[in-house]
């Protein structure tokens, strides 16, 4: 058997666990998960694996945003499951609207509510002769300008296929140590994704402003005070259209935005500093936040514990 590109057989399954176990668990990937609406997260993490193939379902709690890379040498086909918004790479995520990412590509994955992700790593030699094989024609020609979706007929059938391939190859399976049993068990995954998608021209949609510029800024100014009013001259545009363009675009207003960064961001210090020489009160005064009474409500609002508790908790506890 020819060496595989991912640890053939090896099932992963964690189920009820927080932010941070999730990002231990995956650091396979070079993702970054934060955590965009208040309350208690919990998160689940289920993975397969074939020599060329790895199909994963991630159910989130809450709104979530996902930034960083798939595995090297692979395409990454994504798809999700919600009734929340879903703005990926800055653009909105239309109904029964997948996507496909080939090298190059950069994950930035947004949702504003609960929902359950699935993706499949290819191989790339495998996704593109089997495209070729299916379609007749080269996928990155083909699908150039063009958005890929499932067609709402199939939606569920498309779906309900993916788990059922997730739970088979979960079982402890001997006979797949047979190099042509896991060819044909990925021959038939991508078949039944072919079968279900079309792509269609990309709408184009036109405004006023880039409004991804003002997103860079926010994450540019974890540590910096946001003046809209700066913002607004800065963009030549009015606070109203900024405000609900960002809106529009992602779910969150900008200040709802900046606060989840500025919230996840003073968690992850706080998970990692020494509690018997590092304060609360140090770590969130560099995000500027100057009350200390007034943030940790809205810290506990946000990830169920009071900040001083996680200061003391290890990133694996």
């Amino acid at each position: 058997m020819s060496t595989p590109f991912f640890p053939t057989g090896l099932s992963i399954n964690f189920n009820d666990i927080n932010m941070e176990k999730m990002e231990f668990y995956a650091k396979a990937w070079n993702l970054e998960r934060m955590q965009m609406q208040k309350g208690l997260y919990v998160g689940s993490l289920t993975a397969v694996h074939t020599p060329k193939m790895q199909l994963m379902s991630t159910p989130h709690s809450h709104g979530i945003l996902l930034q960083g890379d798939f595995p090297k040498g692979t395409i990454l086909i994504a798809a999700v499951m919600t009734k929340a918004d879903v703005a990926f790479q800055n653009k909105i995520v239309n109904d029964y609207e997948i996507k496909i990412l080939t090298s190059g590509d950069e994950i930035d994955f947004l949702c504003n509510g609960d929902s359950e992700t699935f993706t499949i790593a290819v191989e790339e030699k495998l996704f593109y002769e089997s495209y070729h094989a299916y379609f007749g024609n080269d996928f990155l020609t083909s699908s150039k300008e063009k958005n890929i979706y499932i067609d709402p007929q199939y939606f569920s059938f498309f779906m309900n296929g993916i788990q059922k391939w997730i739970s088979y190859l979960k079982q402890d399976h001997k006979l797949l140590d047979i190099e042509l049993e896991y060819e044909n068990i990925e021959s038939n995954i991508l078949t039944h994704l072919f079968s279900c998608i079309y792509l269609d021209s990309t709408s184009k949609y036109r405004q006023k402003f880039k409004v991804q510029n003002i997103r860079d800024i926010l994450h540019q100014s974890i540590q910096e005070p946001v003046n809209m009013d700066g913002l607004s001259n800065e963009m030549n545009v009015s606070k109203r259209l900024i405000y609900h363009a960002f809106k529009s675009n992602y779910g969150y207003t900008p200040k709802r935005y900046l606060l989840s960064l500025r919230m996840h961001r003073v968690r992850q210090e706080l998970l990692l500093a020494d509690p018997m020489n590092d304060s609360v009160t140090g770590i969130i005064q560099k995000y500027n936040f100057f009350n200390l009474t007034a943030f940790s409500t809205a810290y506990k609002t946000m990830f169920a514990e009071l900040p001083s508790k996680t200061l003391h908790t290890t990133l694996l506890h």
